[in-house]
């Protein structure tokens, strides 16, 4: 399976990689592998957990799926349903359609 990479995607793979490998050992300094000045502490512990559950590159590309979805779905539940579109009552959000017009009959 080739899960398509775009922008910097792949560094975020090697930062990642290189944040997890003295996680998972006692060789290098963790401070020194995962701290970037320039990407968000976040964004780097979250793309080193794929690698601290596997190393094999399609595992942890299935990983980094799972957790996005995961992530995603948390993300939905926390919008309230009258900003997703959707008013209280359940009928559909938006412009409202006015008030009837009146037909003239002319006959």
């Amino acid at each position: 399976m080739n899960f398509p990479q775009f922008g910097d995607a792949g560094i975020y793979s090697e930062i990642g990689a290189a944040c997890a490998s003295p996680l998972t050992s006692a060789q290098g300094s963790a401070f020194l592998s995962c701290y970037s000045p320039i990407r968000p502490v976040g964004m780097v512990a979250l793309s080193t957990l794929p690698f601290l559950v596997t190393r094999d590159p399609l595992e942890v590309a299935y990983v980094a799926l799972t957790l996005n979805l995961v992530l995603s779905r948390c993300a939905a539940e926390t919008v309230p349903p009258s900003r997703a579109g959707v008013k209280i009552d359940g009928s559909a959000s938006g412009p409202s359609p006015g008030p009837p017009r009146a037909s003239y009959d002319h006959g």
